[in-house]
């Protein structure tokens, strides 16, 4: 019989490697109906690194205003669609970072969702059909620079390794936020970019607290690679 705590006791050996203690508890899944009962009805939801749509998000939070942030126009149609029948809310065509200006993507036509700034480090995906392309790009305080106010709000980010620059372009929002989900990487995925132990620097000084993995990439026979990490406002 398998033991029940198994996962959950290897996810917790993995995170002491990292300095960080965490309950057996915490692995839970990308599980709509108890995202729904841990967040409640948040006022707002944002959609950083969209691709093709975040499924079990909207179920979570069907009620939520959506603010859908996605840089590749091959998603544009899909994600117009789904604002038009399904979701309440809107959607910006442009990467996130710290900075204000361009970025040149490395867009991969074999697999969009692996398409990053960064290099992608061998081992890790097919390089073989690669598109360079410039798009704009803007920090997530300037994109919402017009808006009072938040209410309740959940930001959940996947950048395929800019993660850490997303969040020091979002020091308002940051600061409004209750809840932050990110893609995290225990093991170098992109070149130069930041893995699990700076982005929870980042976040713990922000006043959030780790209170549940909804994922963990691990593929077999191979160190853990990335996880789906949840954050939430210290009260």
């Amino acid at each position: 019989m398998k033991n029940p705590l198994g996962k959950q006791a290897a996810i917790a050996s993995l995170f002491r490697r990292f300095g960080v203690d965490i309950g057996l508890d915490l692995h839970r899944g990308w599980n709509p109906k108890r995202l729904a009962s841990v967040v409640g009805r948040p006022d707002v939801v944002i959609d950083i690194g969209v691709a093709d749509g975040t499924p079990d998000l909207y179920a979570a939070f069907p009620d939520a205003e959506y603010i859908l942030v996605e840089p590749l126009a091959e998603f544009a149609p899909q994600l117009t669609e789904l604002l038009r029948t399904e979701l309440r809310g809107e959607l910006h065509q442009t990467a996130l970072g710290s900075t204000i200006g361009e970025v040149e993507l490395h867009v991969n036509r074999s697999n969009l969702l692996q398409t990053s700034s960064r290099t992608v480090l061998i081992g890790e995906s097919d390089q073989s059909d690669l598109e360079s392309r410039t798009v704009p790009l803007t920090t997530l305080d300037t994109l919402l620079a017009d808006r009072a106010d938040f209410g309740e709000m959940v930001v959940k980010i996947d950048v395929e390794g800019n993660e850490i620059e997303v969040l020091r372009g979002a020091e308002r929002v940051l600061g409004a936020a209750k809840y932050v989900i990110a893609e995290v990487g225990f093991r170098e995925r992109h070149d130069g970019a930041a893995a699990f132990p700076e982005i929870h620097e980042v976040l713990s000084a922000k006043n959030f607290e780790l209170v549940d993995v909804l994922h963990v990439q691990h593929p077999k026979s191979l160190p853990a690679t990335f996880m789906d990490a949840m954050y939430q406002k210290k009260s």
